[in-house]
């Protein structure tokens, strides 16, 4: 598991940084680690493992809440359309009504003008058919005088009567045709008038039901409207809940009582966590030509104290540590390590009876505690060393003048190196 996600912590350093070398990406990975750990008692466990899924779904949460406040937004906007649309609807509606009205009124004038008009025509009527009748008797008496050969004294009182029956027909007629001109502009006015009304009964007619229409449009957007609210109060709701759980779990990850840090050195937490995010974004470098060589642990046989080297050559080398047992690292000298068959767990081993444990060892007098140290011929307890009250922080024990990687700092260009004396117990700088 470790392997393949530092394999793609690497690959990602990489990508994006390809003139890297192997060294400058071991070092930014160590320097860029999370050191801090702890230990958890029970009851957190529990309690993270009620909270976690709430964890999550709080993760989720404010996406949802987004989501449902765009729902309310657009679902806003097409009520307003909608009522827009209506409002626009009842204006169209009521002029339609208003016309429909004013050309009911006029029918009603041009019922009123036709009738009157038709009763003189009715009544010319009546009036010239009199007339034409006392014309046609005048016509008969004046024939059959003519035709007896009646004295002038006979003839002309019924010329003149004849006459004044023809100029009664002809005036009487001039009455009628008066009269039947006035119903026909009557009439007209009347027709003209209904098809006015009629067109704009068809156009309320249709803008009514364009107004039901969008009514019902409304109503709908307004059930969407109502129904995007109420999911957008549940999110919140929901939301604070999930909030509230992830400051639960957070103030339990916090509380001293429900944990305790491990101890901070090299045996108990190594590199660390990888942070990729911030291995990533570190410009740390190390001092050209520098090798960043993990370190090897080793006990020292002529004092039974565990020692630590990167600098393998002069250790072999050294004929008072020839044949030495690694505690922490790979085969040094081409000995066994601490995981050969002299082991930590043999009977001279870190667990033997001339081990850490002993008279002799890492607990003993010439131990770590001692003047004789794991780390160096400083003991660690002294003033001078990691532990004491000048000692190097982290990133001047790994990368300092003391320190396995050389230098006194990462962007340091000393080239004193002291590769076993002043080690870090205290783990690799954050």
């Amino acid at each position: 598991m470790a392997t393949a996600v530092t394999s793609g912590a690497v690959a990602a350093l990489l990508s994006g940084q390809p003139q890297l070398t192997p060294d400058q990406v071991k070092a930014r990975l160590m320097l860029t680690a999370t050191k801090d750990f702890r230990t958890y008692t029970p009851d957190y466990y529990a309690t993270a493992a009620r909270l976690q899924p709430l964890v999550i779904q709080a993760a989720q949460e404010p996406a949802l809440v987004a989501a449902y406040q765009s729902a309310v937004a657009s679902a806003s906007n097409e009520v307003q359309n909608a009522v827009s649309k209506v409002t626009a609807d009842q204006k169209r509606v009521a002029q339609d009504q208003a016309l429909v009205d004013a050309d009911l009124t006029m029918v009603a004038t041009d019922n009123a003008a036709v009738r009157p008009a038709s009763a003189k025509v009715d009544d010319a009527t009546t009036a010239y058919n009199a007339a034409l009748a006392a014309q046609s008797i005048a016509d008969a008496a004046l024939a059959r005088a003519q035709a007896s050969h009646a004295p002038a004294a006979v003839l002309q009182p019924l010329q003149q009567a004849d006459a004044a029956a023809r100029q009664a027909s002809a005036t009487l007629l001039k009455a009628l045709q008066a009269a039947q001109a006035v119903l026909q502009g009557a009439q007209a006015q009347l027709q003209q008038d209904q098809q006015k009304l009629w067109a704009d009964q068809a156009t309320l007619k249709k803008d009514t039901v364009q107004l039901n229409t969008d009514q019902a449009l409304l109503a709908s957007s307004q059930t969407t409207l109502a129904t995007a609210q109420q999911n957008l109060a549940d999110a919140k709701a929901t939301k604070a809940t999930l909030d509230a759980a992830v400051a639960q779990l957070s103030a339990a990850e916090n509380d001293p009582n429900q944990y305790s840090p491990a101890q901070y050195d090299i045996f108990t937490v190594g590199a660390g966590y990888l942070d990729l995010a911030a291995a990533v974004q570190s410009t740390a470098t190390i001092d050209s030509g520098a090798i960043a060589l993990s370190p090897a642990a080793y006990i020292d046989p002529a004092t039974n104290v565990i020692r630590i080297t990167d600098n393998y050559q002069d250790v072999c080398n050294d004929q008072s540590v020839s044949g030495v047992t690694t505690v922490w690292g790979s085969t040094i000298c081409g000995v066994p390590t601490v995981w050969g068959t002299t082991t930590v767990w043999g009977s001279s081993s870190v667990w033997g009876s001339s081990t850490v444990w002993g008279s002799t060892t890492v607990w003993g007098s010439s131990t770590v505690w001692g003047t004789t140290t794991v780390w160096g011929s400083t003991a660690v307890t002294s003033n001078t060393t990691v532990w004491g009250s000048s000692t190097a922080p982290a990133y001047e024990s790994i990368w300092g003048t003391a320190a396995v990687w050389d230098s006194s700092d990462p962007n340091s260009t000393s080239t004193d190196p002291i590769h076993a004396n002043s080690i870090l117990i205290g783990g690799d700088p954050k």
